[in-house]
């Protein structure tokens, strides 16, 4: 029935894409940073966990709230027999027709606001404080002639060398991905989304289940292991298109340094992420479940989990993001490319 694909598109696809792009754009527009757009998506995604476990127990207003329509069409067509869900068409009326006006008002007014606030001129807002640089001082450096003279500079290109140089200059990336604003913001929804996903899991029905070790690492670390990857993709072509960004390729090109070495100790950073996420995801799964009067820890599960199972993914997808971002030199075009790899497996 080709109603029914176009009934898809006009009720769900097309209105989705518009209230995502509205919203994506808006927040791009006024906080000038394009990063702020990916943090919104993962929030609207979190959001349908947040509506189902707050409005527990209220149908209706988890229907009204999920910004995709999926709770919707359920609440509609959740007395249907076999039958009619294999022959009727989605019912454009009650939950289903309130949801899609909902959103579809919230987006309007927020093209209003945006309209109303943005200027060409405008400053991005500032979302985070930023701290005062003091002025660097500069003192000349002064080099006798006898050390002149006499100076010997010693250039090692051994494997040892070369090993300690990508070391260093891992934690130096480390540094800087880790300082950045996002880094928390993630990590934040990350453990959001553990603490909604384990309410869904263990509140499911009348039945309350105890927070096992394998129930945690089944569904609720599936959300933050998704916020991880994603993180991954941003992460690597921050640090493999930074110098460009920066202006400072000609510098580093100059230095004697081969560029295995550079984008090696890239890949090391963004590994060093991975695993202090993992560790966070841990950490985090043992409080929530003590919070919940379970202490049957299993944490040499954990470990072969997270850190060998899902670890060893992660590790592949790190390699494959700083491949891509190095191969295409458009920093979002390598995340969008990446982003349909990971949806086609």
């Amino acid at each position: 029935n080709m109603i029914g694909y176009l009934q898809a598109y006009l009720i769900f696809l097309i209105p989705n894409l518009f209230v995502f792009g509205v919203f994506v754009f808006a927040i791009v527009a006024l906080s000038r940073n394009i990063y702020s757009g990916f943090i919104l998506v993962i929030f609207l995604f979190l959001l349908q966990l947040i509506t189902e476990n707050s409005f527990q127990g209220n149908d209706l207003l988890i229907a009204i709230t999920d910004p995709f329509g999926q709770n919707a069409v359920g609440f509609e067509t959740q007395f249907w027999t076999l039958t009619e869900q294999n022959s009727k068409l989605i019912p454009i009326y009650g939950a289903i027709l309130i949801n899609r006006l909902f959103w579809l008002v919230l987006a309007l007014i927020v093209v209003f606001f945006l309209f109303k606030l943005f200027t060409l001129s405008q400053n991005g807002s500032q979302f985070f404080l930023k701290k005062e640089k003091k002025p660097l001082k500069v003192e000349a450096l002064k080099i006798s002639t006898e050390e002149k003279t006499n100076s010997n500079i010693v250039f090692d290109f051994s494997l040892k060398q070369k090993l300690k140089l990508i070391w260093k200059l891992s934690n130096t990336d480390f540094k800087y991905l880790v300082a950045n604003p996002m880094f928390y913001i993630f990590s934040f929804l990350g453990i959001l989304s553990i603490v909604f996903m384990l309410l869904k899991v263990t509140n499911a029905g009348e039945m309350i289940m105890l927070p096992l070790t394998r129930i945690m690492l089944a569904v609720p670390s599936f959300f933050f292991v998704t916020i991880i990857i994603l993180i991954s993709f941003i992460y690597s072509g921050m640090l493999v298109h930074r110098a460009r960004l920066s202006g400072m390729e000609a510098l580093i090109d100059s230095t004697p340094v081969s560029n295995g070495v550079l984008l090696f100790s890239k890949v090391i950073a963004l590994i060093k992420v991975q695993y202090l996420l993992l560790l966070i995801l841990m950490l985090c799964g043992l409080v929530l479940q003590m919070a919940n009067g379970f202490f049957t820890l299993e944490i040499g599960q954990y470990l072969f989990y997270l850190f060998l199972l899902t670890g060893i993914s992660l590790i592949v997808w790190a390699f494959v993001s700083a491949f891509v971002h190095t191969v295409v030199s458009n920093l979002y075009l390598g995340i969008f490319i990446l982003l349909l790899m990971w949806l086609a497996k």
